[in-house]
C-alpha cells in the first residue's frame, strides 16, 4: 500500500506543479493511466482493510459476548460483567479502532485520488475540444 500512496502523491503533485498552460494530452493521458491503476491498486488495499476491520469488529463483539456470560456464571450481576467484559477486551477494542482508522485512511486517500483522476479527465477532454475546436 505504501509503495502506491507514494506513487500516488509523486503524481499528484507532478500534476499539481503543472503550468497553467500545460498542453501536453500524450502526457496526461499516461499520467491517467497510471493514476487509474494506482487508485484500483489502493481500492484493493481499502477492500482489504475493510475486511479486517468488519472481522476485527466481529471478534470484539464475540470476545465481549463470551466474557460477559463468563464473568456472569461465575456470580458476577449484568452490569458488573458488563464493565468487567470491557475492560478485559480492551486489546480487541484497541485493535479495532486501529483497523478502523486504517480502513478510513485508504477510503479517504482514495476518494481523493479519484478526485484528481476526474480532473485530469476534465483536463483531458478540454485540450482535445480545444485542438478540435
Amino acid at each position: 500500500m505504501i509503495q502506491s500512496l507514494e506513487k500516488i502523491k509523486k503524481l499528484i503533485h507532478w500534476y499539481y506543479n503543472l503550468p497553467p498552460d500545460y498542453v501536453n494530452i500524450a502526457v496526461l493521458m499516461e499520467a491517467r493511466k497510471k493514476l487509474s491503476v494506482l487508485c484500483f491498486q489502493l481500492a484493493e488495499v481499502t477492500g482489504d482493510m475493510k475486511m479486517s476491520f468488519d472481522n476485527s469488529y466481529a471478534d470484539r463483539k464475540i470476545a465481549y459476548a463470551e466474557k460477559k456470560v463468563e464473568l456472569m456464571n461465575d456470580g458476577m450481576s449484568g452490569t458488573a460483567a458488563e464493565s468487567r467484559a470491557n475492560t478485559e477486551i480492551s486489546k480487541s477494542i484497541r485493535q479495532e479502532k486501529e483497523f478502523e482508522g486504517a480502513y478510513s485512511r485508504c477510503r479517504l486517500l482514495l476518494t481523493q485520488a479519484n478526485e484528481v483522476l476526474s480532473c485530469l479527465n476534465q483536463h483531458i477532454s478540454l485540450l482535445k475540444l480545444e485542438n478540435h475546436g
